[in-house]
């Protein structure tokens, strides 16, 4: 009977206990405690009501099955009510340990149940936390990309500006340079101009002072002037040809730069 009952719920095996003890004769007169015979769906006040019969049932010793000389119905009665008191008691022992064995169970799947659906809620929480936190990073990454888009785009107008002004800054210096250079050349040729004036009227003195003797004084006067004339003029001669190589090395300079501000444009 055992592998029976572990067959059944707990419902089952109650209501088969509580069926057949209330339907034997031996119970039938006895008054069932916690409830009725017939009623009833508490399951564990079923349990307990099915094995506190099966417990009194066991001290049942009816008068007429204990006597001498009975007929074989008697006999065969009473052996199938012993029959029925064995089974009754490994009935009531299997069951008590059954239900010993399951309410442990039973809780512990519960609150498994219990921990499973919070663990559940939990995950279900942080998956849309996680969500919006991608999100939010997402839109951050976003933003920050578009702001070094923007951020390229301006940069690239301020070097444009840059290179623009640089450009004509060099420009305006070349010629200023080259206007420099011109005025420089047009200085010299006027010097030249003067110093053949002078070496015309130098070489005429001096055919005068071979001619006139009377003139020399004048001639000395007037050869003194050229000499003071020609050292002015040799220094102007200096001056002005270091005024032209330090022109000279400015448009080096200046070359250069415009050559490597092209090549960083370039870039």
């Amino acid at each position: 009977m055992a592998p029976l009952i572990l067959e059944y719920n707990h419902y089952s095996v109650a209501a088969d206990i509580f069926r057949t003890v209330c339907f034997c004769p031996e119970f039938s007169t006895h008054q069932l405690p916690y409830c009725d015979r017939t009623n009833y769906r508490d399951d564990r006040l079923l349990i307990d009501t099915a094995i506190m019969v099966v417990v009194v049932s066991g001290t049942i010793h009816p008068t007429f099955s204990n006597m001498p000389g009975g007929s074989n119905n008697l006999l065969q009665e009473r052996k199938r009510r012993e029959v029925a008191e064995r089974q009754v008691k490994e009935t009531s022992a299997n069951l008590h340990t059954l239900a010993v064995d399951l309410v442990p169970k039973v809780n512990a799947l519960a609150h498994a149940v219990q921990v499973l659906e919070f663990e559940n809620t939990q995950q279900l929480d942080l998956e849309a936390v996680s969500q919006d936190t991608f999100l939010s990073l997402q839109q951050q990454v976003e933003v920050l990309r578009q702001h070094q888009l923007d951020m390229q785009v301006k940069l690239h107008k301020a070097m444009d500006a840059k290179l623009e002004r640089a450009q004509h800054e060099m420009r305006l210096d070349h010629e200023a340079v080259v206007m420099t250079v011109d005025n420089v050349k047009i200085e010299v040729d006027s010097m030249k101009e003067q110093l053949a004036i002078i070496r015309g009227e130098v070489r005429g003195m001096h055919d005068m002072g071979a001619q006139r003797s009377a003139d020399r004084i004048q001639f000395e006067a007037i050869s003194n002037r050229v000499r003071e004339m020609a050292k002015a003029h040799q220094q102007k001669h200096e001056l002005v040809l270091v005024e032209l190589q330090e022109m000279h090395d400015k448009l080096a300079q200046v070359d250069l730069r415009f050559l490597a501000t092209c090549q960083l444009h370039n870039d």
